[in-house]
């Protein structure tokens, strides 16, 4: 009975990791199968013959800026919360994107 529990120090087992990549699959090491398993399959892609993680996209944010304009307003002490007066020179919140 205590030689069952000794044939699996004897008999040394060689796992393969894989992962499907693109719908492809490949055979990696053990921590490029964590690393995978942590990102997400779909945010790795092969370059070069080589794993890697795929570039972010990026955010295209658009920002209200306070310009001058021809008709805009005038603030109490310079803070924008004050409007006090609309006119000709005065600021106006004006879209502009990165």
């Amino acid at each position: 009975m205590s030689e069952i529990f000794k044939i699996p120090k004897i008999v040394p087992v060689n796992k393969k990791h894989c992962v499907t990549i693109d719908g492809e699959q490949h055979e990696v090491t053990l921590d490029k199968k964590l690393e995978v398993l942590q990102h997400g399959e779909e945010n790795f892609m092969w370059k070069d013959n080589k794993l890697v993680l795929k570039p972010k996209p990026r955010s295209k944010t658009v920002h209200p800026v306070l310009k001058q304009a021809e008709k805009g307003y005038f603030f109490e002490q310079q803070d924008i919360h004050w409007p006090s007066d609309i006119g000709k020179g005065g600021l106006a919140w004006q879209i502009e994107s990165e």
